[in-house]
Parts: C-alpha cells; sequence; structure tokens
C-alpha cells in the first residue's frame, strides 16, 4: 500500500499508486501497519508524520481528508476507506466501458462462456453464493466478495434495482486485477488474507490472474453459505 506525505503533515493513502509524488509503501496487514506507525513512518518522514487521512485529486489537484491522530487502526481504516472508494470507480469504469454482466443470469452466461475475468459477489447475498458459477470461480481463486447489494447496486448504477445487485462480472482483466488488489488490501487491514495459494481455472487462459485474493475473498463466501446452512438446519 503507497502511503505519501501530505503538506499538513497527515500521512495520506494513496490508492490508485504513483500519483502523488514521493511515498513509502506498507503491506497492508494488520502487523505491517502497527510496525510502520511504531517506527517505519516517523523514520521515514523525519518524524514529520502527525496523523492518516485518504488522498484524492480533485480538479488535478491533490487533496486529503480531515485527518486523525496517527495509529495503526487509523491507518487501517483510512486503507479501507481508500479502497473501497477504488472500487466504486473502478466499478464505474467497467459500466461505462460495458465491461460487466449484472445479475444471476448474465454472470452465469459469462462466467462459462469464458469471457469473465472475475465475479464479485454481495457479501450479503447468501443464496447467490449458491450460484454454480460462483463456486466455480471460487473454486478457482476468480471471485471475490465485497460490499452489500445496496453497495453494489449504486456503484453501478442500477437505480431501477431497489433490492441492489447479488453479482457481477467483470469481462476487463485489468478492471479486474485491480478490484481484486484493492479488495486483497481491504481485507489485509482487517487481518484476513486466507490462503496464499489459488489455481487457474482450466481452459481460461491468462484473462484470470488467479492469485490468493480469490482464495481469500473465496472463503468468505464459503462462511456465508455455512451461515445460510445453519439457518435452513434450525428452520
Amino acid at each position: 500500500m503507497r502511503l505519501v506525505l501530505a503538506p499538513s503533515g497527515e500521512i495520506a493513502v494513496d490508492a490508485a499508486g504513483g500519483g502523488f509524488g514521493r511515498g513509502a509503501h506498507v503491506h497492508a496487514k494488520v502487523p505491517c501497519l502497527q510496525q510502520a506507525v511504531a517506527r517505519g513512518l516517523q523514520r521515514a518522514t523525519k518524524g514529520k508524520a502527525k496523523g492518516v487521512s485518504v488522498a484524492s485529486k480533485e480538479g488535478g489537484a491533490v487533496v486529503t481528508s480531515e485527518g486523525t491522530p496517527l495509529s495503526a487502526a487509523a491507518l487501517g481504516q483510512a486503507i479501507e476507506i481508500a479502497m473501497a472508494r477504488r472500487i466504486v470507480g473502478l466499478l464505474g469504469t467497467a459500466v461505462r466501458t460495458r465491461k460487466v454482466r449484472i445479475g444471476a443470469d448474465a454472470t452465469t452466461s459469462a462466467w462459462f462462456s469464458g469471457d469473465a475475468a472475475l465475479l464479485v459477489v454481495a457479501s450479503d447475498a447468501a443464496a447467490t453464493a449458491e450460484l454454480g458459477c460462483v463456486r466455480d470461480a471460487v473454486a478457482n481463486g476468480a471471485a471475490c466478495a465485497w460490499g452489500t447489494k445496496l453497495m453494489l447496486g449504486a456503484a453501478l448504477l442500477r437505480h431501477d434495482k431497489p433490492d441492489g445487485v447479488g453479482v457481477m462480472a467483470i469481462m476487463d482483466t485489468r478492471i479486474a486485477d485491480a478490484v481484486r488488489d484493492a479488495v486483497e488490501k481491504t481485507m489485509g487491514v482487517r487481518g484476513d488474507f486466507g490462503d496464499r495459494t489459488a489455481s487457474k481455472r482450466p481452459g481460461f487462459g491468462s484473462s484470470v490472474a488467479a492469485d490468493r485474493a480469490g482464495r481469500a475473498s473465496g472463503r468468505q463466501l464459503q462462511r456465508t453459505r455455512g451461515k445460510q446452512a445453519v439457518v435452513e438446519r434450525s428452520e
């Protein structure tokens, strides 16, 4: 995760990376954030680091949100906020470039035709997690869980869906990789990377870089399915 020192003395999270001048890098993991706050950031900034904020660009200028006192928890929260903004922006780009398929039927078709680079499933879409395409994608490291159905619906500009969006497929490899990276970092600052390995889907070729994010978020989907099964058995 790239961090930069804002003129105000705050450590700003550079979500996209490389857009805000010189910076420092830290692994998006809780232990690494703790070490960075305790030693690394003060050394890298020559003692100038005072707080934490989220950096963004508006009208070509870099702006930072209101900062909070520097701590590992505050840094983790800032990273999570920055990654959420990045994911929303990436999904918007996918919509504008028509590189998404939205809903169970469209996602299933895209996955089994080999056109989908990544499936994104809302974390509260327990029934959707049982779809054959989602099971297949989870098993092969090409699915991630993020947000809620309403959050996905808003990010995809689907105002005609009051119940939100449970699942979608990203058709562009570069956008998919960027979303996967942002989800991975979000999970990391929550202290849950999961398994570091994942295998590529047979026959899917180079269009999917099946990596640790798919496995980690796949376990989140599996936990969601497990909870749903417990509820069904109790009923």
